[in-house]
């Protein structure tokens, strides 16, 4: 019995120390219009931007890739001349925990997260189909500032897309 209560406490403070999962949250304030656009939606990338944030250049460049493929595999990126949308994205949150944090406080650390303005503009007329909030976070050790930024653009992708 008292091996059992031992096993109990230790695996509980693996799974505390873990972490559990991610999540997103993305409040829609687009224009209805954008996913009526003729010949369909095609989205060019405009500026990624670290705003006030100490978001790293190279966190920014791999969003920037990440949503390429993303929006490329939804078959929403525009080409040299198809572009009938900008997206311009200004990050408001960076957040990630040291390597050392993770493994010595575990969810006690706090959680990795960013939090970015998604703004769409309309190419022909120059004028702001709306802006939307895009919060990305993770409470699990394991995650990377790669991961991060692959999670982040998958789920601007989807909000783009019109999945959320």
């Amino acid at each position: 019995m008292r091996l059992a209560s031992i096993l109990a406490l230790v695996l509980g403070a693996l799974l505390l120390g873990s972490g559990c999962g991610s999540s997103t949250d993305v409040t829609v304030n687009l224009d209805p219009s954008v996913w009526s656009t003729p010949g369909g939606v095609r989205y060019e990338i405009g500026p990624v931007q670290a705003g006030d944030t100490r978001a790293p250049d190279h966190f920014l460049a791999a969003v920037t890739s990440y949503l390429k493929v993303a929006l490329d595999e939804k078959g929403i990126l525009a080409g040299p001349e198809d572009a009938s949308h900008q997206i311009e994205i200004r990050f408001v949150r960076y957040r990630m925990r040291s390597g050392f944090s993770k493994r010595t406080f575990g969810i006690f650390a706090g959680k990795d997260g960013t939090t970015s303005l998604v703004r769409v503009i309309d190419v022909a007329g120059r004028q702001s189909m709306g802006e939307s909030r895009v919060e990305t976070y993770n409470l699990t050790e394991s995650v990377t500032m790669d991961d991060m930024a692959r999670m982040h653009a998958k789920e601007i992708a989807r909000f783009l897309a019109g999945e959320r």
